[in-house]
């Protein structure tokens, strides 16, 4: 027979041999709990390393369309606030004036005013009158009110009008409209 360097143990009892057995077994399973320990804590450590690299490589998209819809969302508040603005300006009277005026030199003399006056915004102008001064070589002639009265939104008066004044030819003057909101 061919001996082995395999060291012997010999055991006197039956049950120390049992015993022996039983320990060398309670070590094995120690040690592969303690390997299948380690191995899961470190599957664990790597799968969650991982996983939040593909989450944050994912998010960065995310983040990119996030920021790009908070500048859209931005411009569209920009948009509507002056969309309101320019509303709020439609719905203000706006008085405009389309007025034929020539000075008329026969006795009695007089600035002719014949025209429109029209309200082209959405409110009703309240008041509403054009103030007119006449000059002769820059030197005030004659001030004086057209009173018109209320013109609602979108609609026009037709007025005609003789200022008199005396003396010699006018050099300008001015007509300018003003109401009441």
């Amino acid at each position: 027979m061919i001996e082995q360097n395999v060291p012997r143990i010999e055991l006197n009892t039956q049950s120390q041999r049992i015993q022996t057995t039983k320990e060398g077994i309670s070590l094995n399973k120690r040690f592969l709990i303690a390997l299948i320990s380690i191995l899961l804590i470190g599957s664990i450590i790597i799968n969650t390393y991982f996983a939040t690299q593909w989450i944050l490589n994912a998010d960065e998209p995310l983040q990119k369309k996030v920021i790009n819809l908070q500048n859209q969302l931005s411009t569209l508040e920009e948009q509507i606030t002056l969309l309101q603005n320019n509303f709020n300006q439609l719905k203000n009277p706006n008085i405009i004036t389309s007025l034929g005026v020539s000075d008329v030199r026969e006795e009695p003399y007089r600035l002719y005013i014949a025209g429109r006056v029209g309200n082209y915004g959405f409110n009703t102008a309240y008041n509403v009158s054009l103030n007119v001064t006449l000059f002769r070589n820059n030197l005030i002639v004659k001030k004086t009110i057209i009173d018109i009265g209320s013109i609602d939104g979108g609609s026009s008066v037709y007025l005609i009008e003789n200022i008199r004044y005396t003396g010699s030819n006018l050099s300008n003057w001015t007509i300018t409209p003003q109401y009441n909101q």
